[in-house]
């Protein structure tokens, strides 16, 4: 056992640094094609010194081992890795703004891009340069908690109204003295929705309704064709007025497309700048529309766990939680609970709390609460953590697009909570 020191950015003197720093111990920068030969030397030296000396061997070695270099590991909570990770993501986001501007005097466009690609961040940001403008400019969805999310991230910008498709319908009902009948909350009626509400906004246009200078669509997957047509009937010039749409067709689970939006220049956005590559490569195994290029971080694999046979499901779900909260160190407002089926038919209850953890909507985020809502209501929206829950009896017809749109909601990790039967029939492997 020997010691030397490398210097390899400076030249030595020929002198003895201090009294136990002899010329002969030290590489420098001239010694950096000779390092075999001056390694050796430095053991030489030290053995003449010292007498002849005897290998350390194994045990020797593994003494030193212990006492110098003892093994140890420091472990990142999934916690900080998120917020690092949110910063890059944040990074990449704005980068999609400068489509914005390549755009800025094109009147008409259908923005296509897969789960991911920004077009929430974009349909909200090209409202508010339009109102900023001076247009009067609508943002609409079709999904109610999707509405709310856009109005708190507006920033009460002048000139911008921000409401769902079927809170348009009864706004501007209302507006001109015919309001909509309104639908009982204890009696689902699909009519109401697909015949009354477009109806009631059919009335207040011809009633002389106040239109709109630009209109911007987020998630327009979602709108039936008919909506479309009384959306472009909302335009003061329904020709050649302000009009954006931004879509995933690879998301329809609420209508069944068509070629009402073939009129508009289509644009695409390429890049899922929203999850990590873990859960992209997940996500892309369900897919029906478009094939992403990921450029968010690498990220830790979901992790895909198998319900216990006869488990309860808000048990196990505290479970998941608690890890995640206290060891992991997630705020419970970073995470949502996605179920493919509402709370109640999978024993989960809509308020209240799941173990010790309590839960929310996504109406109303709660920084000290777990979110908890079906895939249907969260999409369009995302969250740093999600845990996949309740898949068993989806829909077939929409069941890979609910698995499509269930795991791209997370931006940072995934969880996969279901029975072991139900992994299997998705090849989702434990």
């Amino acid at each position: 056992m020997a010691h030397g020191v490398c210097f390899p950015g400076v030249l030595k003197e020929r002198v003895a640094l201090s009294p136990d720093a002899p010329p002969e111990i030290i590489i420098d920068r001239a010694d950096l094609d000779r390092l075999a030969s001056r390694v050796e030397s430095i053991f030489d030296l030290w053995q003449g010194q010292d007498g002849p000396t005897e290998p350390l061997g194994d045990s020797g070695m593994d003494a030193v081992r212990n006492l110098l270099a003892r093994s140890f590991e420091l472990r990142t909570p999934l916690g900080r890795v998120l917020i690092e990770e949110e910063r890059e993501i944040l990074r990449l986001s704005e980068e999609q703004f400068s489509l914005l501007d390549f755009l800025a005097r094109t009147r008409r466009a259908a923005i296509h891009g897969g789960a991911g690609s920004g077009k929430t961040v974009l349909a909200l940001e090209k409202a508010k340069r339009l109102a900023r403008e001076g247009f009067r400019t609508l943002l609409t969805c079709y999904n109610v908690p999707l509405e709310a999310h856009l109005r708190a991230s507006a920033d009460g910008v002048e000139h911008l109204t921000i409401q769902r498709f079927h809170t348009l319908c009864e706004e501007a009902a209302r507006a001109t003295g015919n309001p909509a009948p309104s639908h009982p909350p204890d009696h689902p009626d699909a009519a109401h929705w697909t015949e009354v509400l477009p109806q009631a906004l059919d009335r207040a246009l011809n009633a002389g309704f106040e239109k709109f200078d630009a209109i911007v669509v987020d998630e327009g997957q979602d709108m039936a064709e008919e909506w479309w047509l009384l959306l472009r009937l909302c335009l003061k010039d329904p020709d050649g007025g302000i009009l954006y749409a931004f879509l995933d067709t690879g998301q329809l689970i609420f209508s069944q497309g068509g070629d009402f939006l073939d009129d508009l220049p289509p644009f695409q956005l390429s890049a899922n700048l929203r999850n990590t590559r873990q859960i992209h490569q997940l996500g892309q195994r369900f897919s029906q529309g478009h094939n992403m290029i990921p450029r968010g971080p690498e990220g830790r694999p979901p992790e895909i766990k198998a319900l216990p046979e006869g488990a309860d499901l808000a048990r196990e779900l505290g479970r998941v939680l608690h890890r995640l909260i206290h060891e992991e160190k997630v705020p419970p407002g970073d995470i949502a609970i996605l179920l493919g089926r509402r709370p109640e038919s999978v024993g989960l209850p809509r308020t209240g709390s799941i173990g010790a953890f309590p839960i929310t909507n996504a109406l109303e985020p709660d920084p000290g609460k777990v979110t908890l809502e079906t895939i249907h209501r969260f999409k369009g929206m995302e969250a740093p953590v999600v845990i996949l829950a309740g898949l068993e009896g989806m829909f077939a017809g929409t069941a890979e697009t609910l698995l499509y749109v269930g795991i791209t909601r997370a931006k940072g990790h995934l969880v996969v909570l279901e029975k072991k039967e139900v992994l299997e029939k998705w090849g989702l492997k434990i």
